[in-house]
């Protein structure tokens, strides 16, 4: 499969690989609508080097894929006292996972992220045992440069050697001071220098904290035990508390290792989880909970013998995959994995014929044959269209935007208040966003939805399309084209999904 979102990053990428700079927009203001700094220049330097976009950024997802398999592998077995088995087994349990497979050839950030944390936790971990910080700050900074709640997970490991090392805490201190807080500021300077931000926009356009955020949150960790997450997360547990229950040297990797997952679970409770396939969010974790697992494992079944411990190795692996891979073909967004050729042809292709995106693709290419320079373009999904048409975009979600940011943030909080009141918002920001993006007088709007009944009215997927289609700016624009999603009948959704390209009659 290919995320869409992929192509946001791929566009700065791209731009900065031709010296337009780090914007979505070239010419445009500076605004960080990507939130995978480390992955978005990994991109720019293959691009630069003559590499095809997507295909760099496959080939990031799947490298950091294989190395997250050694990674894993390598973690399990210096925490498990049983040598080489554990590691055997724990990555028998990761290459048998559904979930992280799909977000290896996403063309996201997800596993390199997810390699940079495992990696993280196992050099953090060792030495917390050996009382020698060398190399921790450093790979933590990496997990903080990868995405932003990195910093989050760099911190609470930080504070969990300090606990472990606190006879040592002012050599602690001192190691992180210079190989972590002093680069990370020097980042976040350069970060604020260039975009005039201290977080990426995506945390305006994207994060809504509240308390209904935290019930999403526990929502989409009962949906993952659900789907295939509970094969992984039990023994996982049982990992966890045998590693902290045991010598000191368990203890201080255990110790480590159980304060990430912690602190990754309560950040996915605290924004109430993500709504893309295959549970990305926790995927950073996933490999350190499938080397818990491995751990309890060898350590339960080692006593009688290598081939039965790799046998039910072999059971829960199944036993996994084929649950998140049937959990994958009920999700709602089961489109994402529908093409007309083998799997393997995507892996590293960068041609997107006969998949999702197909229609995306289609719209660009209308667009693109028919626009002139200077053309605006408004969506509602900010990837493959902005991407492949190369127009100026404007993205109805504020990816790219700060002041729609702005109104959407204010928007969720008149929500969470008229919830609490009773008393109906005083006023509709998606209104104000609508009318935001139509004073840029855009030559193009692309919306998504379906058809009523097949060919009653159109029916925009969000709640921004209707304020769009119902603005009075609106009456101006004629649809021109229009490209199916997904064939609503096979994917058992109910309905088609369309892409319908807008165009000014005036």
């Amino acid at each position: 499969m290919t995320s869409d979102d992929a192509f946001i990053s791929l566009r700065y990428a791209r731009n900065l690989a031709e010296g337009q700079g780090l914007v979505f927009n070239p010419g445009g203001e500076r605004v960080e609508g990507f939130s995978n700094p480390l992955f978005t220049l990994a991109c720019a330097a293959l691009i630069r080097v003559g590499v095809a976009p997507l295909a760099a950024a496959k080939l990031v997802g799947l490298v950091s894929w294989a190395l997250v398999l050694l990674v894993c592998a390598r973690f399990a077995t210096g925490s498990s006292g049983s040598g080489a088995l554990a590691g055997v087994v724990a990555a028998m349990l990761l290459a048998g996972s559904a979930f992280p497979a799909v977000w290896a050839v996403a063309g996201l950030e997800t596993i390199l992220h997810a390699l940079l944390v495992t990696l993280a936790v196992s050099v953090a971990g060792r030495e917390c045992e050996s009382a020698r910080i060398r190399w921790s700050p450093i790979a933590c900074l990496m997990v903080a440069a990868s995405r932003p709640e990195g910093a989050l997970l760099a911190a609470v490991a930080t504070t969990a050697m300090l606990f472990r090392l606190r006879g040592q805490a002012l050599e602690v201190v001192r190691s992180w001071t210079l190989r972590f807080a002093l680069p990370a500021g020097l980042l976040v300077a350069a970060r604020y220098a260039y975009f005039g931000a201290l977080f990426p926009n995506t945390f305006g356009a994207k994060v809504f904290l509240g308390g209904e955020t935290a019930f999403y949150g526990l929502g989409y960790l009962a949906e993952f035990a659900r789907d295939g997450g509970f094969w992984i997360g039990v023994p996982a547990l049982v990992g966890m508390a045998l590693l902290c229950a045991a010598d000191s040297r368990g203890r201080s990797l255990g110790a480590v290792a159980v304060t990430v997952v912690v602190a990754q679970l309560a950040f996915v409770i605290l924004v109430g989880g993500d709504a893309m396939l295959a549970y990305r969010f926790l995927m950073p974790i996933y490999p350190v909970l499938t080397a818990f697992a491995a751990v309890a494992l060898v350590r339960l079944l080692g006593r009688f013998g290598a081939a039965t411990t790799v046998a039910a190795a072999l059971v829960v692996a199944v036993a996994t995959g084929f649950t998140q891979a049937n959990a994958l073909e009920r999700s709602s967004r089961r489109y994402w994995l529908a093409h007309e050729r083998p799997s393997a042809a995507h892996l590293i292709d960068s041609d997107l014929t006969g998949t999702w995106l197909q229609s995306h693709a289609d719209c660009a290419r209308y667009i693109r044959e028919r626009s002139a320079p200077g053309d605006v373009l408004v969506v509602t999904e900010a990837g493959l269209l902005p991407f492949a048409t190369g127009l100026e975009t404007v993205d109805l979600l504020g990816l790219n935007d700060r002041e729609i940011a702005v109104m959407w943030q204010k928007a969720a909080a008149e929500d969470r208040e008229s919830q609490l009141t009773g008393l109906p918002s005083p006023r509709q920001w998606s209104y104000d966003v609508a009318t935001r993006a139509l004073d840029r007088d855009p030559r193009w709007i692309v919306l998504d939805g379906h058809f009523e009944a097949g060919t009653g009215p159109f029916v925009p997927r969000l709640g921004i399309g209707h304020w769009v289609i119902s603005h009075a700016r609106f009456a101006d624009y004629r649809e021109v084209f229009r490209a199916r999603v997904y064939d609503g009948r096979t994917t058992g959704l109910g309905r088609d999904r369309v892409n319908v390209v807008f165009e000014r009659s005036s």
